[in-house]
């Protein structure tokens, strides 16, 4: 039996060169062999597979020690393709084989538990509308005859496109550690028992979008016991619009790729979601929906971040919730103020769009997300007009008849002493906290128009700012 040690190498001639490593598997004469050995596993060679091989109960499982090399339990080396759509398939075990060729299962039925642990599919899969025994699995059902139903995938890749789409999971579905090298589609999926992609790794796009209840005739998709994401990887397009979470869902991802959408969904139950990782520098790049041309759509945008807010409040998860929200109130100013070609739609909003929304609402309180925001501008402007009421275009009267600048130009004209100085510029400071706090004792009190007008407009500053700094404070502490 020929012995082929490289299984990696191999792999990857496949991929990159499929005759030449098919020539690996032939004999002097260009026959392909009876069976061949790749790394530690045993393989028996079909260019056409025997329906006979899917139509037969087998009992095999995946040993626990494979060196040495097992036996009475060989693998499977199809080169052909697998057109078995509508067929009835009993085999259980699939550990380890390779598909080289298209397969198609669609509308299928699998009687049994069915394992795929490590297998390698070269070209596209469907699974599409199979039925496997009381469970569904992409457009599948899937109903074990045993106590514990279950459809593995662990470990396996698939190396183009894979469909799973318009599926009823009802048993436990198990994708971990498995590789998805081209697009996977579970579109109209149904998952109502555990399901796991745990450090699953999603090169292509991964859509889940436009599912179906069994039992209502709208469309989302179900995740109704556990769907665990934890520590997957996207590297494309992540696609959960108009799904529903019916209970928990893990999706605190390794990575999440360039593009999440989360339109439409609707949280029942529980998902936990690492809004950092949704975000670059503080901007939610993975939520940004864009037309052709990578032009921002504002509109869609803003209701990606509103679905993804939801879900941080559902969570108690305030400080993203906090964030996200800012962002949904960025987009949502754009989409009401702005056109398609980024221009206001009415010049008469001009000043109502950079003064209310743009100065006050974003960059002074953060659509009132941000105490500390709020705070350093109240400190801005209270020390601003602190040192205006030095200046002599103010003439403030204190209690002994002088006015403010005249003691602090006397003390600065006496540098002897410092604490003449420092009391003369706090007598300043405290004229212009009751002023910002409104309090008007009546002690010191403006006497020429600049000293009226600039106390004046502070006070309105400082009912304004305190009032906003109440509302901010408010909203992030009493939930």
């Amino acid at each position: 039996m020929k012995i082929i040690e490289d299984k990696e190498t191999f792999n990857a001639l496949l991929v990159s060169n499929k005759d030449k490593a098919l020539e690996m598997l032939k004999d002097d004469e260009g026959n392909y062999l009876e069976e061949v050995q790749i790394g530690n596993v045993n393989y028996k060679i079909f260019q056409h597979l025997p329906d006979s091989l899917l139509t037969e109960l087998t009992d095999e499982r995946l040993p626990e020690d494979s060196n040495p090399p097992f036996t009475n339990n060989y693998a499977g080396f199809v080169i052909g393709s697998i057109d078995f759509r509508k067929g009835t398939i009993k085999r259980t075990n699939f550990y380890w084989w390779y598909f080289i060729d298209r397969v198609n299962f669609e509308s299928a039925d699998f009687l049994n538990e069915v394992n795929f642990v490590y297998v390698n599919f070269f070209s596209d899969v469907n699974f599409s509308r199979a039925n496997f025994s009381e469970t569904s699995f992409g457009g599948a059902k899937f109903l074990s005859n045993g106590a514990y139903d279950k459809v593995d995938f662990s470990n396996a890749e698939f190396r183009k496109r894979v469909s799973f789409n318009n599926a009823t999971l009802k048993p436990t579905v198990n994708f971990e550690y498995s590789k998805f090298l081209g697009d996977g589609y579970f579109e109209n999926a149904i998952f109502e028992r555990y399901v796991s992609f745990i450090y699953a790794k999603f090169k292509g796009e991964a859509n889940f979008t436009s599912a179906e209840f069994m039992e209502a005739s709208f469309n989302a998709t179900k995740f109704d016991d556990i769907a665990n994401f934890m520590y997957a990887e996207f590297s494309k397009e992540l696609n959960f619009y108009n799904t529903i979470f019916k209970d928990r869902c893990y999706l605190e991802v390794e990575h999440f790729g360039h593009s999440v959408d989360f339109r439409g969904t609707e949280v029942r139950g529980a998902v936990f979601i690492d809004g950092a990782k949704l975000c670059k520098d503080d901007y939610p790049a993975e939520l940004i929906v864009k037309e052709k041309g990578e032009k921002i759509n504002n509109k869609e945008t803003k209701k990606n971040i509103l679905a993804v807010k939801q879900i941080c409040n559902k969570m108690a998860k305030y400080e993203d919730e906090d964030h996200f929200y800012y962002w949904y109130k960025v987009f949502d100013r754009e989409d009401r103020y702005k056109g398609q070609d980024g221009k206001l739609k009415e010049r008469k909003k001009l000043l109502k769009y950079w003064l209310w929304e743009n100065l006050f609402l974003d960059k002074l309180t953060r659509y009132f997300t941000d105490p500390v925001s709020v705070f350093c501008a109240t400190a801005r402007v209270f020390v601003f007009f602190g040192i205006l009421y030095c200046l002599p275009i103010c003439s403030i009267k204190g209690p002994n008849g002088k006015l403010l600048w005249e003691n602090l130009r006397f003390s600065l004209q006496h540098w002897d002493n410092v604490w003449l100085f420092i009391e003369h510029v706090g007598k300043s400071f405290y004229f212009n906290a009751i002023t910002f706090a409104t309090v008007g004792y009546g002690d010191y009190q403006p006497v020429n128009f600049w000293a009226m007008f600039f106390s004046s407009i502070e006070g309105v500053f400082g009912v304004f700012l305190m009032a906003t700094l109440v509302i901010t404070l408010t909203r992030k502490f009493l939930r």
